[in-house]
């Protein structure tokens, strides 16, 4: 058997990157990552994620202001689950065993400088994912026009969007670049939503 080691390049968080952990995944390292720390934890299977007991938590950097998504399971012990700033709590949901529904999605908003965020909970958990969205800034609907207006090349803005836009909603792009990564093809799964660019040559999307 050939072995062979895997470098992989030093991960940092910057305005406008996404960072995905995909606790579902059995090629999911925490050691490959030096942007999460998962404490008391391991994977348990593709379905659940990994298990940890109640007094584990997962460690998220930020780079600024950001959108933190949590991804349950129904067949957690029922406790909460809360994204913590230090002290501040930011947002929490009651999950309750065998009826919250598969797949919820914990969302807290962060205003402020680079830090580092804590997940935790109050009862034994499985977390199927976490992705952070590192925004320059905060996005809401144009009251003029109507459309997400997404800041110039920030990448994290526009994914948020997407995850935002419900059938007919409108996201404009202005000129500039917008790199969704190299590793994997990045889905757009909703209907009837416009991605409008600024122009023809300006507007420039990498996947």
């Amino acid at each position: 058997t050939t072995i062979q080691a895997k470098v992989t390049p030093y991960e940092s968080v910057t305005v406008g990157s996404v960072q995905t952990y995909d606790f579902a995944s059995q090629i999911f390292y925490p050691e490959d990552h030096e942007t999460v720390i998962a404490n008391g934890g391991a994977f348990h299977d593709a379905q659940h994620g990994w298990y940890f007991n109640a007094d584990g938590s997962i460690n998220v950097q930020v780079a600024g202001n950001a959108v933190v998504v949590v991804t349950l399971c129904k067949y957690s012990e029922s406790g909460d689950v809360k994204v913590m700033d230090g002290e501040q709590e930011l947002a929490t949901y009651p999950v309750v065993k065998n009826e919250t529904p598969d797949g919820t999605e914990l969302t807290a908003q962060y205003s402020g400088e680079a830090t580092t965020l804590t997940i935790n909970w109050t009862a034994k958990q499985y977390i199927h994912k976490v992705v952070v969205y590192n925004v320059l800034d905060f996005l809401e609907k144009d009251q003029n026009t109507g459309y997400y207006i997404v800041p110039a090349g920030d990448v994290a803005s526009f994914l948020m969007a997407i995850v935002q836009a419900q059938p007919g909603d409108k996201i404009f792009l202005p000129n500039g670049t917008y790199d969704l990564g190299e590793t994997v093809l990045t889905t757009i799964g909703k209907n009837n939503i416009s991605i409008i660019g600024q122009s023809m040559e300006g507007t420039i999307i990498k996947n």
